[in-house]
């Protein structure tokens, strides 16, 4: 007599990856580098605009423990450019790594981007596995410690897969 009870495979949880800010205006970038990091392991949290990166990392500055691992984030977008937010919010690059992408690479803007702190500026168009490869040199580094906190509620490319909340869209609260 068979068990009439449903077979469950077991599934092993992955461990959550590193949680990424992501910024970036482009509905169709942002989705693209969404799915690409989400792909690779990482919990990746949105930003929309300047504004909304404003807020996110101004909540980082003002808490004791890190919501995210590193900040990814097109320069130009709609309200604050990125570099204006860092300048705004000085210290942050020295809490979180932040990488800044932009279609407009002239070389004042990687000056400022590099006096800010800025770890790398990347000139659209880009390759993604360059992307990737800087994010898991900069996590992989002694000094970086994990995030404490998960990112809850904006919406986003989700945890990897075989994570308990891989289908719920993550950000910050």
């Amino acid at each position: 007599m068979s068990d009439p009870r449903p077979h469950l495979a077991s599934v092993s949880e992955k461990p959550k990856g590193p949680r990424i800010l992501l910024a970036e205006d482009d509905a169709a970038l942002r989705s693209l580098l969404a799915s690409f990091l989400g792909e690779h392991g990482y919990q990746v949290c949105v930003a929309t605009s300047g504004r909304e990166l404003f807020d996110r990392v101004a909540e980082e500055l003002g808490g004791n423990v890190n919501r995210f691992e590193a900040i990814v984030s097109d320069v130009r977008m709609p309200g604050l450019n990125a570099i204006d937010v860092l300048a705004q919010l000085r210290g942050i690059t020295t809490r979180v790594p932040v990488i800044l992408m932009t279609a407009f690479g002239d070389q004042a803007t990687h000056r400022r981007a590099e006096r800010l702190g800025v770890l790398a500026v990347l000139d659209k168009p880009f390759d993604l596995d360059e992307l990737q490869g800087l994010l898991h040199e900069i996590l992989s580094k002694p000094w970086h410690a994990p995030a404490a906190r998960q990112c809850a509620g904006l919406g986003s490319s989700g945890g990897p897969s075989g994570s308990p909340d891989a289908a719920e869209p993550s950000a910050f609260p």
